[in-house]
């Protein structure tokens, strides 16, 4: 039977999922299909985990995306990595065979991070001002702090809230820290100084998916030695990257993350049926550029790939 793998968020009809996912089934051979299910309220995101427990049409894995991450996290019985567990949000789902019982994993962190080590990036050598402090932001962040980042700057429109997930972290992501993390308002003084240091500037806010959107930072404090990441994509790209790049950044939009991201969940999903296998990210580029293309949309995604 064919299985079928469905992502559960709200919106879904811009994602280029589906493109990525029936290209590299394709070239593996497996008799999987991708589904968008949105999921505008709550009580429809209830129904896809159901319908998941069920196995109903074959569905044996799920995406999740905004704004349902914290309750994919808790609808899973078993966490299979402590990501997952240290955020408390999950982006991947999936229903153990033979049982009702699911089982989460999140791999956004680990998209933003690879994404940026394909342009240079070394975690452990690099300083950060990441932008955000919701789930994809506390994601990134707890992989910067196991990456040994020197230092993190959190910015946010509400200093307590960037305080609050610094703290979440700190005292639950390592029992050693070695980064240095600044929670901080967008306002305050300081924000300058390290927008003005940083090596990497990460935009884990959704303000990105409005391409025409005040940007979150002002590009005028950002040069050509920085690097600057907007985790959202397919929508033209976002003021911050259009006035990052005019002042000579190198920078590049969630594309490459969701490449990856994408791929570490068909590499998941594949392990827990007994398969063993590499997910052929060069093919889900080509199909997501391709159909960005066919849309007519643009894409920031550096020649260097």
């Amino acid at each position: 039977m064919t299985c079928s793998v469905a992502l559960f968020g709200f919106p879904v009809e811009h994602s280029l999922s589906p493109v990525m996912h029936a290209a590299a089934y394709a070239h593996l051979g497996l008799d999987w299909n991708y589904q968008l299910v949105p999921c505008c309220e709550y009580a429809d995101f209830d129904a896809g985990i159901t319908r998941l427990r069920a196995g109903e049409s074959g569905l044996i894995a799920a995406n999740v995306t905004t704004p349902w991450k914290r309750e994919a996290f808790a609808a899973a019985e078993d966490c299979l990595d402590d990501v997952a567990k240290h955020v408390g949000a999950a982006n991947v789902l999936f229903s153990a065979p033979g049982s009702t019982r699911i089982c989460c994993a999140n791999t956004d962190g680990q998209g933003a991070v690879i994404a940026l080590s394909r342009q240079g990036v070394s975690v452990d050598a690099s300083s950060f001002v990441l932008c955000g402090t919701g789930a994809v932001a506390k994601v990134i962040l707890l992989e910067l702090i196991r990456g040994c980042a020197p230092s993190v700057t959190v910015l946010s429109r509400n200093r307590q809230r960037a305080v609050q997930l610094v703290e979440s972290l700190v005292f639950t992501a390592s029992p050693s820290v070695q980064t240095r993390i600044i929670p901080l308002a967008y306002g305050d003084a300081a924000a300058e100084v390290a927008l003005l240091a940083a090596r990497v500037i990460i935009d884990a806010t959704t303000v990105g998916a409005n391409s025409f959107a005040e940007p979150v930072v002002s590009p005028q404090l950002l040069g050509a030695a920085q690097i600057v990441l907007d985790v959202n994509y397919g929508r033209g790209g976002s003021a911050l990257l259009r006035g990052a790049q005019a002042r000579g950044a190198q920078v590049l939009d969630g594309l490459e993350m969701l490449i990856e991201q994408a791929a570490l969940s068909i590499e998941f999903w594949a392990g827990q049926q007994g398969l063993k296998l590499s997910a052929p990210r060069d093919v889900m580029r080509v199909a997501a550029l391709a159909e960005c293309q066919r849309r007519g949309v643009s894409t920031i995604t550096p020649l260097a790939l």
